[in-house]
């Protein structure tokens, strides 16, 4: 598989084909002892759709992941004010999830922020995206935060909690 720089317009046009997910169970938060808990609960299937996401990442460059000719996944990455790289959308072709691009763009994404020289990576998701919480997990990524007001004013997304998502570069 090889990452490879990907333009705005291929990025947005892959976004729109790719972007939905099936949600299955969502996290419901708790804060015990300084530590922010995960408890995941079933809930009825239904399709999730982010809408418009790549159009408002100013800055960001925009990389794709290739096997052959096929795109199978795309990341955006910027510099975050804080020192840090914000890895501003993640996205694997439906057809390819769960066969190692989400990992390979991760790898991506910390080796970038090492080279840029940012301290590590942040991210944003949400309560209801189960699966890709758990695989920034397993990738190192701690919980350093949440919010459950910043969806408030969408009626669609007033449920979900803003999850922020942080790595941090040990060798560094």
């Amino acid at each position: 598989m090889r990452i490879l720089p990907l333009d705005a317009r291929q990025a947005q046009a892959f976004d729109a084909d790719e972007n939905e997910f099936e949600v299955r169970e969502v996290y419901d938060l708790g804060f015990e002892q300084g530590d922010w808990l995960l408890r995941v609960r079933a809930v009825e299937p239904y399709l999730k759709r982010y809408i418009g996401d790549l159009e408002d990442m100013d800055g960001a460059q925009y990389f794709a992941a290739r096997e052959g000719d096929e795109l199978v996944g795309m990341l955006a990455l910027s510099d975050a004010w804080n020192d840090l790289a914000s890895l501003d959308q993640l996205l694997v072709a439906r057809a390819w999830r769960g066969r190692g691009v989400a990992t390979a763009l991760l790898d991506f994404a910390k080796a970038w922020a090492r080279q840029s020289g940012l301290a590590g990576v942040r991210l944003e998701t949400q309560s209801t995206n189960v699966p890709a919480c758990r695989l920034y997990q397993r990738h190192g990524f701690v919980l350093g935060g949440a919010d459950r007001l910043v969806y408030r004013a969408d009626p669609a997304l007033a449920h979900e909690v803003a999850l922020y998502w942080y790595w941090f570069d040990t060798r560094a």
